[in-house]
């Protein structure tokens, strides 16, 4: 089962990458997660696919828990179209701030780091008084506390009235 469903409109959270090491681990919670794609991810998936989705699978180490390293094999969707000897078949955080930095630039907006697309999606699911555990879930967070202590002014002004 790959990682992308598009049948489904899901993706499969099975692994992380360290940036240090450029490691394959588990994601904190040490569990799978299902992420539910929106229509505009979808969209953007579905045209991505059709630059990557006819290239080869990639190997990956996936480091477990206790030491334990085991090859596994995956299709990368966001992946450099020509590979290089000694480089991974996948890109990292680090490759893309360049062209992040470009797309943030021609839009206009003010800067931010794309980690903190986290914090938008959060805050715009909870103003629009999404329900907090899916939100919670779909970010990866073991439950719905750590929304409250972190988006907790959103959460108060979601739900006063205008």
């Amino acid at each position: 089962m790959g990682d992308v469903d598009m049948a489904q409109r899901v993706l499969h959270i099975r692994r992380n990458i360290t940036q240090q090491k450029m490691q394959f681990k588990l994601p904190k919670t040490h569990r799978t997660r299902i992420v539910h794609l929106m229509p505009p991810a979808l969209a953007a998936l579905q045209e991505q696919l059709k630059i990557t989705g006819a290239l080869s699978d990639a190997k990956i180490d996936m480091h477990l828990l206790g030491g334990m390293i085991v090859r596994q094999t995956l299709r990368p969707v966001f992946r450099p179209t020509k590979l290089v000897l000694g480089r991974p078949p996948f890109y990292s955080a680090v490759f893309l701030v360049a062209p992040w930095r470009a797309a943030i630039k021609k839009s206009g907006v003010r800067y931010r780091r794309a980690y903190q697309l986290r914090h938008t999606f959060a805050s715009w699911n909870i103003t629009a008084h999404g329900n907090l555990a899916f939100i919670a879930e779909q970010m990866g967070h073991s439950s719905a506390r750590m929304l409250q202590e972190v988006y907790g002014k959103w959460i108060e002004s979601a739900v006063r009235p205008t």
